[in-house]
């Protein structure tokens, strides 16, 4: 009878899991792949805000001014005039400051 040398015993355990790992290895990288071309459509709105940011800074009083009105209580003084008043008093020079150089750098 023959018996194993214990070293080559370890040595073919050796290759065995080199081999496991590097399918584990090929797996995972696939599997990576896969979840990363589900989520792709995650980046297209982070990139169109990271393109579109003075846009937005212009943007943002407005909508917060919007949100605060809309926040109040209904007084009689609120008007949707006055909102249309104080959108254009605080949007037209915010627009005239961000927009034209968006625009022009857009082109």
């Amino acid at each position: 009878m023959s018996q194993v040398d214990p070293i080559e015993s370890l040595r073919l355990r050796k290759q065995a899991l080199l081999i496991e790992s590097s399918l584990n290895r090929l797996d995972l990288c696939r599997e990576a792949e896969a979840v990363q071309a589900h989520f792709s459509w995650l980046t297209e709105p982070a990139d169109s805000a990271r393109e579109h940011t003075p846009l937005l800074a212009a943007l943002a009083p407005l909508a917060g001014m919007f949100a605060s009105h809309l926040l109040r209580s209904r007084r009689p003084g609120n008007s949707k005039l006055n909102l249309l008043i104080d959108t254009v008093r605080i949007g037209w020079p915010l627009w005239r400051q961000f927009a034209a150089g968006y625009f022009r750098r857009r082109d």
